[in-house]
């Protein structure tokens, strides 16, 4: 699972933090209540000053999650879902989004949780 969470990572894009990243570990759990008929990809995105840094699809796995490497300093964490629409090759818009700010360390491991309530949003907790 680990592997497939870094490979998602490595093709999520163009950055490439350097040699003494912080690694950002994301996790998903779901809160209680319903959940999508035909499912839903769930995604992080980490930005900086507003902008976009990274943005990976969390895992398929039973608990969905990530590790992305950054480079050291302030970022915000955003999580959203995107409902399948009959089948999962055509999704609906970002859905259930919440945030929230966290700042790495070099060589440091940051572990988010967030909380998903289908049809009412999430919440961040980092630890």
């Amino acid at each position: 699972m680990l592997v497939a969470a870094l490979a998602a990572t490595a093709c999520s894009g163009h950055y490439r933090a350097g040699p003494h990243a912080a690694r950002l570990v994301v996790r998903q759990v779901r809160g209680p209540g319903p959940i999508p008929v035909e499912g839903a990809y769930s995604y992080a995105r980490v930005e900086r000053d507003g902008k976009k840094v990274v943005q990976v699809r969390l895992s398929a796995a039973f608990v969905p999650r990530a590790v992305i490497r950054l480079d050291p300093g302030s970022y915000r964490l955003v999580s959203f879902q995107r409902d399948c629409n009959g089948n999962c090759h055509l999704l609906g818009p970002p859905s259930d989004k919440c945030n929230r700010a966290f700042s790495a360390r070099a060589d440091e491991s940051v572990r988010a949780t967030v909380r998903v309530t289908y049809g009412t949003g999430c919440r961040i907790s980092f630890r």
